[in-house]
Formats: structure tokens, sequence, C-alpha cells
């Protein structure tokens, strides 16, 4: 049975990097950086876990 996870950070680099490295098989990660990835993706698919990650300069 596969995982869905949306992975959402505020730098599209560092989700895609990620999202890019090794993981489990049953886990399918998706990726966005705004709320219209986050819309988008709930509108495709059921998701089931969601992890934010923010970096914030200071």
């Amino acid at each position: 049975m596969t995982t869905t996870v949306l992975l959402l950070g505020s730098k599209a680099s560092v989700v895609g990097e990620v999202r890019a490295s090794p993981h489990a098989p049953e886990l399918e990660i998706r990726s966005g950086t705004s709320i219209d990835d986050l819309r988008a993706t709930f509108a495709e698919t059921p998701v089931d876990h969601v992890v934010m990650a923010w970096l914030r300069s200071v």
C-alpha cells in the first residue's frame, strides 16, 4: 500500500532536493511551495501526511 506524503517548503531547491533523496519505495512524495500547490495536490490525490518546512533568513 502506498502512502502519499506532501512536502511543502518555502524554497523550491530545498523541496526538490529532499524529494529526490532516497526514500522507501512505498512512499509517493509530492511537493510544492505554495497554497496553490497544496490545493492542486489535494485535488489530484488523497494525501496521508503533510510535512511543512519553512526556512527563513535571519
